[in-house]
């Protein structure tokens, strides 16, 4: 069975990484022009450490969102003002230029480049909070290696927050990195002073883990070890769940960093990978009855989902597993209580076609099984 995700690494590079290695730290701060940086957690747990920095009240962010961002804003007690997507799947630009205009004193503006694909009117919207005074988050999580209208994803606003977990482009198993100018460091240093070294059992749990995962995500294993064990929903952050303590609080072990560093060493390949597959799914799929979005294979766009939108999703993705392919659904959910319909639809339609480079021979299989299941064949 062709799984819904495969992470970009395998056993050797889980080996390798238990020797001394560089730290990429300093490598992605100097390529994003940031003066500071800091390993944390997690990437909620670096955007709840950068909402404390700034000390933020509120934020705004789009309300179709991975629900780790909404325990980020919790976490740092910030409430969420929510504004509707566009057909990027990022925030709508008009919405967002007016939550800026009416927003109240502390709240932060959050760019999130859904999906590893890049706010196109970044530029604007940085413009905009300037001119209120208000500070700007940049939510790299999912897009390491993108480039937005004023650069590099990770390099604007006022500080940036990238996510290492596994199904990640660059990834250390969990964990991830916060990075800002000199202005910020002192408070960050500050908010972070309580962030704890894994334990010996934690790191040894986290890389028998990934050991796993790379395993068992291997189509002739799949079927029959992980898939009877993933989120029926298709998301692995659920909407209401509430993420263990250790994700906020234990940083990435030795090994870890050094797992981030080898598959960032990778990136460019692992992106110019997934933008093929894109492209072939786009040309394959322009027939069908569904909504795709093209920007997910520019070459700025540094994906980690491909996102389609299809009517009667259950009966799609049984039909998917009927013929071999798991589909994800990230995210089947709205993260406001509701009032936002392109959110809201998106939320009720979207499934994730695999897009790892590992899984790159798996491609026109997986076209065949989605066109069948699309047109009821």
């Amino acid at each position: 069975m062709i799984p819904r995700h495969r992470p970009e690494y395998g056993l050797k590079d889980l080996l390798v990484a238990l020797k001394p290695a560089e730290d990429c730290l300093c490598r992605i701060s100097a390529d994003l022009n940031r003066s500071f940086a800091m390993w944390v957690p997690s990437g909620r747990a670096g955007l709840s450490l950068l909402l404390r920095a700034v000390e933020a009240k509120a934020a705004i962010v789009p309300a179709f969102n991975c629900w780790a961002v909404i325990e980020g804003l919790a976490h740092a007690s910030a409430e969420p003002v929510f504004v509707d997507i566009g057909q990027d799947l990022n925030a709508d630009l008009n919405q967002t230029l007016c939550a800026i205009e009416r927003a109240s004193p502390g709240t932060v503006l959050i760019l999130t480049h859904q999906f590893g694909i890049p706010i196109c009117s970044a530029s604007l919207l940085i413009e905009a909070a300037r001119s209120k005074g208000m500070a700007v988050i940049e939510d790299g999580a999912a897009a390491v290696g993108g480039v937005s209208d004023v650069g590099p994803v990770g390099s604007a606003g006022d500080a940036s927050v990238f996510s290492f977990q596994f199904t990640k482009s660059v990834l250390a198993g969990e964990g991830g990195l916060v990075l800002a100018g000199d202005q910020l460091a002192t408070a960050l240093k500050r908010e972070g002073k309580d962030l704890r070294q894994r334990t010996r059992s934690e790191s040894l749990s986290q890389w028998l883990k990934l050991a796993a995962l790379t395993l068992f995500t291997n189509p002739r294993l799949y079927a029959f070890t992980l898939y009877r064990r993933v989120a029926s929903v298709g998301t692995l952050n659920q909407k209401g769940s509430v993420a263990p303590a250790e994700v906020f609080e234990a940083l990435p072990a030795p090994w870890m960093r050094n797992l981030a560093s080898q598959t960032q060493s990778r990136l460019n390949a692992v992106l110019a990978a997934r933008r093929r597959v894109a492209s072939r799914y786009l040309e394959a799929l322009r027939d069908l009855p569904v909504t795709m979005v093209p920007a997910v294979a520019s070459p700025a766009a540094a994906p980690i989902r491909f996102p389609v939108l299809v009517e009667n999703r259950n009966q799609v993705v049984r039909r998917c597993a009927g013929g071999g392919l798991d589909l994800g659904r990230s995210f089947s959910y709205v993260c406001s209580p509701g009032g936002f319909p392109r959110a809201e639809k998106v939320a009720s339609q979207i499934v994730n076609l695999p897009l790892s480079q590992r899984l790159e021979n798996c491609v026109p299989r997986t076209i065949e099984i989605f066109r069948e299941a699309v047109l009821g064949g």
